[in-house]
């Protein structure tokens, strides 16, 4: 498929790009492999873009995004019962909560805690029973006219996610550090009494798919945020398969994908080699080994091209000291050295 695009080189003037599409490649596909039916065709290109889209952080799974924290919730007061999981919520305490709404998230993503007790996930809201409902048992004792908190801890990662690149907080002036987990903070602040200005993002857990509500992981900000933010964020997704008429991202060379489609093709060949007599006779094996040593060597090509058009793996920040180091750029411009 051909496209136009501006050549930087030549005063914008317009040049032609092939780009390959999805039904281009697994139809390829077949005409290098004898009796390769469609459906397996496609299995396998699918299996070859898999297999390059997971060998790096390719340009074109790097993504924008933005983590927002809510404000706190603490009006009115809540009866709570040991054992139940059920918290009934005074008028005031009900008004404040169905005012939440989703913005920037529902009731259900926030949790809900009574000083600093343990904090509870929120499994439903009802506003006509005046009640919130807890993932868990309530297991403190109960009481009446309880003064509590609703905010959110815990962020759930955006679809398709492989891993956090950068979340900063652009109002202080600092980077969140990203390698922590959930245990860490349990060792630092076991009772998450630290509240206000988050400066980690930690792992906290996994939760798989139930029903039509899809899998997610979740992640921790701390301190616990308890106003209304926005943090810029990248991230780096893992990727989908294919789809009907999708292009092949320019960075991924038609060459070396379709090298690596064949060489899972010569493996099909090779085990149905007995099945069909036009695939006997050849020698699939040293192909499949042939196809693996051309890879190898568009691969470097292609991963070179990438980090040349878009600089990302030769220092990510993962190398970096978490927050700044701890000083943020207002600390550091204003110890700045002077030249005078």
């Amino acid at each position: 498929m051909l496209y136009v695009q501006p050549c930087p080189t030549k005063g914008g003037a317009a040049f032609f790009v092939y780009l390959m599409n999805y039904e281009q490649a697994w139809n390829e596909l077949m005409s290098s492999v004898p009796k390769l039916d469609p459906l397996m065709a496609q299995k396998i290109t699918q299996r070859a873009w898999r297999a390059i889209r997971d060998t790096r952080r390719w340009s074109f799974l790097k993504v924008e995004t933005a983590i927002y924290s809510p404000n706190v919730v603490t009006s009115g007061t809540v009866t709570t019962t040991q054992g139940s999981p059920t918290v009934t919520l005074d008028a005031t305490a009900n008004a404040a909560i169905n005012a939440i709404g989703t913005n920037p998230s529902a009731v259900t993503d926030r949790q809900f805690r009574i000083g600093l007790g343990p904090i509870y996930n929120i499994l439903s809201y009802s506003f006509a029973g005046s009640t919130l409902t807890l993932t868990e048992n309530f297991g403190e004792p109960g009481a009446a006219g309880q003064v509590y908190s609703v905010y959110q801890s815990y962020y759930a990662a955006p679809t398709d996610f492989l891993r956090w690149e950068s979340v900063v907080d652009p109002l202080f002036a600092f980077s969140l550090a990203l390698n922590r987990t959930k245990e860490e903070i349990d060792r630092i602040d076991p009772q998450r009494g630290s509240v206000n200005q988050p400066f980690m993002l930690a792992a906290y857990k996994y939760i798989p798919a139930a029903g039509a509500v899809a899998a997610k992981y979740l992640y921790e900000l701390w301190p616990v945020p308890q106003v209304y933010k926005r943090y810029p964020a990248l991230y780096q997704k893992r990727g989908v398969d294919l789809v009907a008429g999708e292009l092949i991202p320019t960075a991924i060379p038609e060459d070396m994908f379709m090298v690596k489609a064949r060489f899972y093709a010569y493996e099909w060949a090779a085990s149905n080699s007995g099945r069909y007599p036009e695939l006997k006779g050849i020698n699939w094996a040293t192909l499949r080994e042939t196809s693996a040593a051309e890879f190898r060597d568009l691969e470097k090509d292609a991963w070179r091209q990438d980090e040349e058009t878009f600089l990302q793996n030769l220092a990510g920040n993962y190398l970096l000291p978490p927050y700044n180091g701890g000083y943020g750029a207002n600390y550091l411009q204003s110890h700045a050295p002077f030249y005078g």
